[in-house]
């Protein structure tokens, strides 16, 4: 299918992943391609403080071609802190970011999901025990395989 070519508006949304990860970085230098057809629309499910955070440490070691976070569309979640586990409260922290851009996408037409990675030891120990995104994914759409 020609993206280009069509009408109609497709929704992306991303869910950032683990913040504490390589996730953000990838989202803010790809969201400024010129490859992306003009008929997307995207929305980020994180933190729009990290992502801002993010972006001003990118531009301090000089990198110019990022998306600014403040001209995306952001799902902004605050997820509240459980203690001084930093590996828990990021696992817990990509989880939900991962559950609201399932719900966001369900209740979308045109919507695709691309999630950003994750690190399932931070799930576990947020007390999240799935083996991964996909597993996740099943459940919220009521699949087994």
């Amino acid at each position: 299918m020609n993206f280009q070519n069509t009408n109609k508006i497709l929704k992306v949304v991303l869910s950032v992943g683990d913040e504490s990860g390589i996730g953000p970085e990838i989202i803010l230098k790809a969201l400024c391609s010129s490859q992306i057809p003009k008929n997307v629309d995207f929305i980020l499910v994180g933190s729009k403080k990290n992502l801002q955070n993010t972006y001003e440490y990118l531009r301090s070691l000089g990198l110019e071609n990022l998306a600014n976070p403040k001209n995306l569309k952001i799902h902004d979640l605050e997820i509240s802190s459980s203690g001084s586990d930093l590996k828990s409260n990021y696992g817990n922290s990509s989880f939900q970011y991962l559950t609201k851009a399932i719900e966001i996408v369900k209740q979308s037409p045109n919507a695709a999901l691309v999630t950003g990675p994750i690190c399932k030891k931070s799930w576990s120990l947020a007390g999240h025990y799935f083996s991964g995104q996909t597993e996740v994914l099943a459940k919220a759409c009521g699949v087994k395989n």
